[in-house]
């Protein structure tokens, strides 16, 4: 839900936002987002912002983004975090405080704390 609502508000603000994911029979847009299959990504097209979701693996390819960011929904395990990857990211998006201490080692210049978005 958190990529439905956030990818939406994007598109709301004016950016073409693809989510790369598997849509199975529920491919198409909604709301002015594009839901494609995964297998459909083109690793040598050009972006604005690249967020590879839950795992900072991702990266380990090589992409044409101005930025990117790895948003993190799960605890994460500080061996992943190597330099080598995070040389080639400009954020790590984690949920909490508490969510962000799981990767200690990570400078803090590369994390932006985020949250559930839950809004009342």
């Amino acid at each position: 839900e958190a990529v439905i609502y956030l990818s939406r508000e994007m598109a709301k603000l004016g950016w073409k936002v693809t989510v790369y994911a598997d849509p199975g029979s529920d491919e198409g847009e909604y709301d002015g987002v594009a839901y494609l299959p995964f297998y459909k990504f083109n690793s040598q097209d050009q972006f604005n912002i690249l967020v590879g979701w839950r795992n900072i693996k991702f990266f380990d390819g090589n992409y044409n983004a101005k930025k990117r960011y790895v948003w993190c929904h799960d605890i994460q395990n500080p061996i992943d975090h190597t330099k080598e990857r995070l040389d080639k990211i400009d954020k790590i998006i984690v949920l909490s405080p508490w969510h962000r201490q799981n990767i200690p080692d990570v400078p803090d210049d590369k994390i932006m704390i985020s949250s559930n978005g839950v809004a009342l």
